[in-house]
């Protein structure tokens, strides 16, 4: 008989240890203080410029080009998740634009200037104004 190698003894001391879920179990659950934070990253910090593509073209309604823009950045496994997240920005983005009330535009001023300038800045500005 060859005695030769580890010995190997029961998983005892391992059937402790196994009651508890193991730690890569937890690796992408959110635990309520992440989520905070990383939700004030976004309020401070904004979009990524690849997000604000994504918002521009779920906004032209276009879900294929979105899948696949969002499948060559992030990978294939977080495509279907970052798309419900967009979607659900640019549906409060949207709603926040409907409460929202714009305040009448006020008339524009016509500026004359002094005659010691051309005439070609009194005609500019005319046109600055009125654009």
């Amino acid at each position: 008989m060859i005695k030769k190698g580890v010995k190997v003894t029961a998983l005892c001391h391992l059937m402790a240890s196994l009651s508890k879920p193991r730690h890569s179990c937890s690796l992408r659950c959110l635990i309520e203080h992440t989520k905070f934070l990383q939700d004030m990253i976004q309020e401070v910090c904004g979009f990524a410029l690849n997000e604000w593509c994504t918002v521009e073209l779920l906004s032209a309604s276009k879900d294929k080009p979105v899948i696949k823009l969002i499948k060559k950045r992030e990978g294939t496994h977080c495509t279907k998740r970052k798309q419900e997240e967009l979607s659900n920005v640019l549906a409060t983005m949207e709603k926040a634009a409907a409460k929202r009330i714009e305040p009448p535009t006020p008339t524009p001023l016509i500026i004359r200037t002094s005659q010691k300038k051309k005439k070609n800045t009194y005609k500019m500005e005319l046109k600055h104004i009125t654009q």
